[in-house]
């Protein structure tokens, strides 16, 4: 089965939140007792898990698809 890169931004968003999440339990006792702050917060870190992790992806995607070009080249020199 070959992966889409939809497929892999949403395990990239669902890992975000995982990670969001967990960071949020582990977190409790500096928990403020606004359920929308709590939800607010929530999201931003998943953002910027997201953002990082997105950003790496793409940096790797790039340079496998350079690598790749030039293992071609190299084949057929």
């Amino acid at each position: 089965m070959r992966f889409s890169h939809i497929n892999n931004v949403t395990i990239i968003a669902v890992l975000s939140f995982v990670l969001a999440v967990i960071g949020f339990i582990l977190d409790l006792h500096e928990r403020v007792q606004d359920v929308k702050v709590n939800i607010f917060e929530t999201l931003m870190v998943t953002a910027i898990i997201f953002t990082a992790l997105s950003t790496l992806y793409l940096l790797g995607l790039v340079i496998f698809k350079i690598l790749q070009k030039s293992i071609i080249k190299r084949r057929n020199s």
